[in-house]
């Protein structure tokens, strides 16, 4: 079964570019432009990741979203890479990223990087699962 990834950025063109590279590394990908307001709003079945942009001024509703997840049962496990261009909107988040042990990826990222990141932070939610 191939695994899912959500990628939410305010970018078309680095949605597309997501799209190419995952889909590469042999992800399933959806994308969209904007942050779910509620967790209600990822249709099942849910992504095995999300990748979250993460931006000056919306750090807030980023953050909502994440705690959104966290709250629900259902979406509680699904990890979450934040990818950002801007230093300080990561900044604003630092102390909640290192609780939580959210990977950020910052743009412009090295390809082999994000696969990287991606594939660690996906993997151990399938591994863990064995005897």
């Amino acid at each position: 079964m191939m695994q899912h990834i959500l990628v939410i950025d305010n970018s078309r063109e680095i949605l597309d570019l997501f799209r190419d590279i995952l889909e590469a590394e042999g992800y399933e990908v959806s994308l969209t432009e904007s942050v779910p307001t509620s967790v209600r709003d990822l249709d099942p079945p849910h992504p095995d990741l999300v990748i979250l942009d993460c931006q000056f001024g919306k750090q807030q509703e980023a953050r909502q979203f994440v705690q959104s997840m966290e709250n629900c049962r259902a979406t509680a496990s699904i990890p979450l890479i934040l990818c950002s261009t801007d230093l300080q909107a990561v900044d604003n988040l630092e102390d909640y990223v290192e609780r939580q042990h959210i990977p950020v990826v910052y743009k412009p990222f090295d390809i082999d990087e994000l696969a990287r990141t991606v594939h660690q932070t996906i993997t151990p939610r399938f591994t863990s699962c064995g005897p």
